[in-house]
């Protein structure tokens, strides 16, 4: 019986690791989930402003389409591509 007992409290220590270790990947998870709300909510009220001109070089002469280059970050960011990472 004794041996069944300390078999069971290394199970239960186990499972307290996995738990703690899923904890902070949850935790990691839902930091990186409100980045990219906060990233998608910046890009819609971007998109969402009226128009206003663009500075040379971004008036659709050959220059960068904002909108496109906001939802390329959005993207990279949502890739973890560290380049583009929000500061944490």
């Amino acid at each position: 019986m004794e041996s069944r007992r300390v078999e069971v409290l290394g199970q239960a220590e186990r499972l307290r690791e996995q738990i703690a270790g899923l904890s902070e990947e949850l935790s990691r998870a839902e930091e990186r989930l409100a980045r990219l709300q906060i990233a998608r909510e910046a890009v819609e009220e971007v998109l969402a402003a009226p128009s206003s001109p663009m500075p040379p070089g971004v008036d659709g002469t050959g220059g960068a389409d904002v909108g496109a280059v906001a939802v390329a970050l959005v993207k990279a960011e949502a890739e973890l591509d560290a380049t583009v990472m929000s500061p944490e």
